[in-house]
């Protein structure tokens, strides 16, 4: 495969650092992790807080729009304070009309998959409706209601000073530990004596999955008491389910202490030179490409821009070649290589993930391509 610019110089400059064709062998990722790495026990998701409160102290910053002043009201009313109404019965809102250094803003807060007990402590994060910065405030007690749409029970309390994450981004704040937990937060993990693991995004596959079935399997030893030199079917306690669950019997040694067995459970090592590195990961936000070591594209030509990009063809001395993978019936080129030429040759970030993209569209991309 070549890659060539017709920027000015380049081909004579290109001529003195020529590559030659690089035959490499790629062998498959190895490494051992542990299975707690790569899976999540079911019932330990995280469950979202949020609700609706107001930031005070702002410097003239805030809404003094009729929905905060509105809010503003009912908080004051709440509190014993004496608001007027209209004679339709509303708030009247006229002495409230110029409070600027009060913002309506909406809060989350996340409770972590591992729970939390009545009077703990979290961030809150805070997002401005309309109001221009939040620095400097403080946000008033709020109630905090549960991610269903309905229940109006109040899960947490937030309050406290906020602290801008981003100076640039003035709307958007936290409440370090500013919510308080009312209830508590316990999440089942087993249920009629089975746990349910779920693997991770980023790692579900039937081969994953099948792989955190035998790695179960095969270790049952140093889970439980069983006998290890047994085979039969009663030995096996882990068959996944699909490509994304594996569902494991807790021994009926372990049913009296099934948080030590689950300790245990997500400590074994699990193999990963399986696992092939076939996934290109690109966040265009931020700019940032990254390829798996068995990436690979089909011989292709795709022009972008003042590049011309070209695979299959005779080796020219003005092009910098790059490495051709080896195990295929058919060449591959290693997308890799491509993005180091690429990046040799200066190429912005932004045009080699736009080329990464075309090769993916036309079907030559070899891998999966994941756009955050």
């Amino acid at each position: 495969m070549k890659v060539c610019s017709t920027r000015d110089g380049f081909l004579a400059a290109s001529s003195r650092f020529a590559l030659g064709v690089a035959i490499l062998s790629f062998g498959s990722a190895s490494a051992q992790v542990r299975l707690g790495d790569v899976c999540y026990v079911k019932g330990q998701e995280e469950t979202i807080l949020h609700g609706f409160g107001l930031v005070v102290g702002l410097k003239g910053t805030g809404d003094g729009d009729k929905p905060a002043t509105r809010a503003l009201a009912q908080t004051m009313m709440l509190m014993g304070n004496a608001v007027p109404h209209s004679a339709g019965g509303d708030f009247d809102l006229s002495e409230l009309k110029n409070a600027k250094n009060v913002a309506l803003v909406f809060i989350t807060v996340k409770v972590p998959g591992t729970g939390g007990r009545q009077g703990g402590r979290l961030n809150a994060s805070v997002s401005a409706i309309s109001a221009k910065s939040l620095a400097g405030g403080t946000l008033l007690v709020t109630p905090l209601l549960g991610p269903f749409p309905g229940d109006r029970t109040t899960y947490a309390l937030a309050h406290g000073p906020i602290t801008l994450d981003d100076p640039a981004v003035p709307t958007v704040a936290k409440v370090h530990l500013g919510c308080q937990l009312q209830t508590d937060f316990r999440f089942a993990f087993q249920q009629g004596g089975f746990i349910t693991l779920v693997l991770k995004e980023n790692h579900a596959g039937f081969k994953m999955a099948q792989m955190v079935q035998y790695a179960v399997n095969q270790y049952r030893p140093q889970l439980s008491f069983a006998d290890p030199d047994r085979s039969d079917a009663a030995s096996q306690i882990a068959v996944a389910l699909d490509a994304k669950s594996v569902m494991v019997r807790i021994p009926e040694e372990d049913l009296v202490n099934p948080v030590d067995f689950l300790a245990r459970l997500l400590a074994l090592p699990i193999e990963m030179r399986e696992v092939p590195g076939t996934r290109v990961v690109v966040s265009e936000r931020a700019q940032v490409i990254v390829v798996g070591e068995e990436v690979t594209i089909r011989p292709v030509a795709i022009a972008h821009k003042n590049l011309t990009v070209e695979a299959g063809g005779q080796r020219i001395a003005a092009f910098t070649a790059l490495e051709r993978s080896t195990g295929a019936a058919d060449p591959t080129y290693s997308l890799r290589s491509l993005v180091s030429a690429l990046n040799a040759l200066k190429v912005e970030t932004a045009d080699i993930i736009e080329i990464i993209k075309s090769l993916d569209r036309e079907g030559a991309l070899l891998g999966e391509l994941i756009i955050e």
